[in-house]
């Protein structure tokens, strides 16, 4: 009994940690009021200051585990009603950091798109 009960406060506060969360996302870069943030553990990040940098439109839905993240004054531009499935990430850096490579650029992802 005593086990549920914490449990079920946990899950309560984990809900309302992620909420607030979202909340900053919304306020730091350019996330549409009608963006759904669907799960846990979604992160948005860019290095830069730029409101900008990070553009998610209209009726985009970001599922669990997503990630967004823009560096180097790159930007990443999610359109209207896309779908970003689960443990996804979407970045704008190179994997191989040893290296260096010109293949790095800004992502736009065009309406409608699903990505799974």
């Amino acid at each position: 009994m005593i086990r549920r009960i914490v449990y079920n406060i946990y899950k309560v506060l984990k809900h309302i940690y992620w909420r607030e969360v979202y909340k900053g996302y919304r306020k730091r870069f350019n996330i549409h009021p009608t963006v759904l943030f669907n799960g846990e553990c979604i992160i948005i990040h860019s290095d830069s200051n730029n409101k900008n940098s990070i553009i998610i439109d209209e009726g985009s839905v970001l599922s669990y585990g997503t990630h967004i993240i823009a560096t180097d004054n790159f930007y990443i531009k999610i359109g209207k009603q896309c779908h970003i499935d689960t443990y996804k990430k979407i970045r704008t850096w190179d994997m191989d950091k040893r290296k260096k490579t010109e293949s790095v650029k800004d992502i736009i992802i065009p309406d409608n798109t699903f990505i799974s």
